[in-house]
């Protein structure tokens, strides 16, 4: 992570005092700090699919997204993504880099059975950095690692801006909606 970022890190050891790293990063200018509106929608509807490798991130976003009104069916990788995706989804808020099988991967995984479902990538990586090694496009949503309930909210908006829409249902088989009975 240290490299990626333009860095290096010295590690300096002595038997019987330890060991200490010093970390470098590059200087660059301090980003303008873009203070997020107030969310025009605070409370969502639907079912969000949350997969996160890292169970402390997993269990705070869970939390975060309860919050904001989702049901959350939560995986740690993509075996268990792929097994839990059913029912009607709106959303899918997946880490960039898993084990394995990266979330953009699974997200189109995801695309034939679920063509409308929403996408937030979530990632310790900046952006720039994601982009560069191909993992993310542009037009892709992601918020950076930490981040706390309201940033969330604020992303969701942008990428839902009406309540959590319509589900997105499966469509195996040309099922498109629920029976109604």
């Amino acid at each position: 992570m240290t490299r990626s970022l333009g860095g290096q890190v010295d590690v300096d050891s002595e038997l019987g005092r330890g060991t200490s790293f010093v970390f470098h990063f590059p200087a660059v200018a301090a980003a303008p700090v873009n203070t997020p509106r107030a969310p025009a929608v605070t409370h969502f509807t639907g079912r969000a699919l949350l997969v996160e490798d890292d169970w402390t991130v997993r269990v705070s976003v869970r939390q975060y997204l309860e919050d904001l009104g989702f049901e959350v069916v939560e995986a740690s990788d993509s075996v268990e993504a792929l097994s839990r995706a059913h029912g009607a989804l709106v959303l899918l808020v997946i880490d960039v880099v898993l084990p394995e099988v990266t979330g953009p991967r699974i997200r189109e995984m995801l695309k034939s059975q679920y063509p409308d479902l929403k996408a937030l990538y979530i990632s310790a990586h900046p952006a720039p950095y994601l982009m560069e090694k191909g993992l993310l496009q542009k037009t892709d949503m992601i918020l950076q690692k930490p981040f706390e309930m309201h940033e969330l909210a604020f992303r969701l908006n942008e990428l839902c801006p009406v309540p959590a829409a319509t589900p997105a249902w499966p469509t195996r088989g040309g099922l498109e909606a629920p029976l109604q009975s």
